[in-house]
C-alpha cells in the first residue's frame, strides 16, 4: 500500500469520527432544547390553570370539589385498615 492510500484511509476514518462527533453534539443540543421546552410548557399549563380557577366558573367549583375530595380521601385511607380490624 502506498503512502497516499494510507493517508486516504486515515482521512476517511477521521471524517467518519468527526461526523459522529457532530451528530452527538446535535443530539445533546436537541435534548437540552427539549428539556427547556418542557419547563416552559409546564409553567404555561400552571399559569393557565391558575387563571381558570380564579374565576367564578363551573370549572373552578369542580376543581375545588375535587381538591376537597382528595383531602378527605387522604385523611380516610389510614383509618380504613384500623376499622377493618376493629369491626
Amino acid at each position: 500500500m502506498s503512502n497516499m492510500e494510507a493517508l486516504s484511509v486515515e482521512f476517511e476514518e477521521a471524517s467518519r469520527r468527526k461526523a459522529g462527533y457532530e451528530a452527538a453534539l446535535d443530539h445533546r443540543k436537541t435534548l437540552s432544547t427539549h428539556k427547556v421546552a418542557r419547563g416552559h410548557a409546564l409553567m404555561s399549563m400552571i399559569m393557565g390553570y391558575g387563571s381558570a380557577v380564579s374565576d367564578n366558573t363551573v370549572f373552578a367549583h369542580l376543581s375545588h370539589a375535587a381538591l376537597l375530595f382528595c383531602i378527605a380521601f387522604a385523611c380516610a385511607v389510614p383509618v380504613l385498615p384500623i376499622w377493618n380490624v376493629a369491626f
